[in-house]
């Protein structure tokens, strides 16, 4: 990517109970080998979602604090099917480290997923 030219990346590291920080770390250290030809913003991102196994919120939660820029969700109602807790976590966290959010939705549009009122 910096051979074509470009100079600002945002990526995606996936953190979870099973990788742990493995893939989180290995773009830390691609971002610091870099760090003088292109600005990479990365995000700690919880492919496997954050409800399904315990201590998923707990790993992403360290990348944060080893130096992830962004906070990550994915599908709070088909694949945690709790939007609320979903997004509680993945809101507290953002506020408590001071980082943005990217939360990627591959909902489908018949899928029910009803917030309480």
């Amino acid at each position: 990517m910096i051979e074509r030219g470009t100079t600002r990346v945002r990526t995606y590291a996936q953190v979870d109970v099973d990788a742990g920080l493995e893939r989180f770390e290995g773009v830390l250290a691609a971002r610091e080998a870099h760090r003088n030809r292109a600005d990479v913003e990365v995000i700690a991102f919880p492919q496997a979602g954050l409800l399904r196994e315990a201590g998923s919120a707990e790993v992403l939660e360290e990348a944060l604090k080893l130096g992830a820029d962004v906070v990550g969700g994915i599908d709070p109602c088909s694949l945690d099917r709790d939007p609320v807790r979903h997004l509680d976590i993945v809101f507290g966290l953002a506020e408590k480290y001071s980082v943005p959010v990217d939360i990627h939705l591959h909902e489908p549009v018949s899928w029910a997923c009803s917030m309480p009122s």
